[in-house]
C-alpha cells in the first residue's frame, strides 16, 4: 500500500499495484519510489509508505474498537515484549489484537472471539495491517480459556469477572477495558479476591489543538470518554 497526502492534508490509501489514482484534484501517476507527485491538474501530492496507524484508519469496524490511545497505554504499562504470552478476549474488530501482536512479534498472540461475523472482520483487518502472528480461537473465553502462565490477558468483554484470571502467571496482568464505572468496581473486587493488586485505573482522553497562523485553541470536536482501563497484577 502507498499513502498519498495532498496540500490540504487529505489522506488516500492506495494499492501500490495501481499505476494511476483519481481524486477531485486530478489524476495522479503513481511512482514505485516515494517522492512528490503532481496531478494532471497541477496539484501537489506526497507519496509515502503508510505506518500502522495510517492503515488502521482504513480498517473495518464491527463492534466498538479499542483505539490506539488505549492500546498504547496497555502496552506501555504492562511492559510486554517478544518473550511474553499475550491473550486477548474478545477479538471484536481486531484492532487491539493487531497492535499488541506488533509489540510481541515474532511471538504469536492468541485471541478469543465467539462471534463468527466479528472473526471475519478481524481477519480482513489483520490482512490489511500485515499482521500474521495472531491465532484466533472461535470459542467462549468465559468457559474455554486454555492458556496457562499468561503474561497479559486483555478483557474487552461485558463481564470480565467471569473469566478465569488465575491462569495468569505471577507478576502478569489482567487488563479490563470497561465503559462503565459499575463494571470497574465489580472487576476490581473480583481481581482482589483472586490474589491480584490493582495498579492503575485509567481514563485516557486526548485533547487535540488547532495551531495555524494566529489561531491556537483546542479543536472544537474532541475524542471524549471511550472506556476505563483497569490494570490488575497477580501477586502470590
Amino acid at each position: 500500500m502507498k499513502l498519498l497526502i495532498d496540500s490540504n492534508r487529505n489522506y488516500y490509501l492506495v494499492d501500490e499495484k495501481k499505476k494511476t489514482f483519481s481524486t477531485k484534484y486530478g489524476e495522479i501517476k503513481l511512482s514505485a519510489k516515494n517522492k512528490p507527485l503532481k496531478s494532471h491538474l497541477g496539484y501537489n501530492f506526497y507519496q509515502i509508505t503508510p505506518k500502522f496507524h495510517d492503515l488502521l484508519n482504513k480498517c473495518k469496524r464491527g463492534p466498538q474498537a479499542v483505539l490506539l490511545k488505549d492500546a498504547a497505554i496497555i502496552a506501555a504499562f504492562t511492559g510486554i515484549n517478544s518473550s511474553d504470552l499475550v491473550v486477548d478476549a474478545g477479538t471484536g474488530s481486531g484492532w487491539l489484537a493487531a497492535f499488541l501482536a506488533k509489540q510481541i512479534y515474532p511471538s504469536k498472540l492468541i485471541t478469543y472471539e465467539k462471534n463468527e461475523q466479528f472473526i471475519k472482520i478481524a481477519k480482513e483487518n489483520f490482512k490489511l495491517l500485515g499482521v500474521n502472528n495472531i491465532k484466533i480461537k472461535n470459542k467462549d473465553v468465559y468457559t474455554n480459556l486454555s492458556e496457562k502462565e499468561i503474561d497479559l490477558l486483555t478483557l474487552d468483554l461485558p463481564e470480565p469477572w467471569k473469566v478465569n484470571i488465575s491462569q495468569i502467571k505471577n507478576g502478569g496482568y489482567a487488563v479490563a477495558y470497561l465503559p462503565q464505572m459499575t463494571q470497574v468496581i465489580k472487576f476490581v473486587s473480583y481481581a482482589e479476591q483472586n490474589k491480584f493488586i490493582i495498579e492503575h485505573v485509567f481514563e485516557s482522553q486526548l485533547r487535540e489543538w488547532k495551531v495555524s497562523d494566529r489561531i491556537a485553541r483546542p479543536e472544537f470536536q474532541q475524542l471524549g470518554h471511550t472506556a476505563f482501563l483497569v490494570f490488575a497484577r497477580k501477586i502470590e
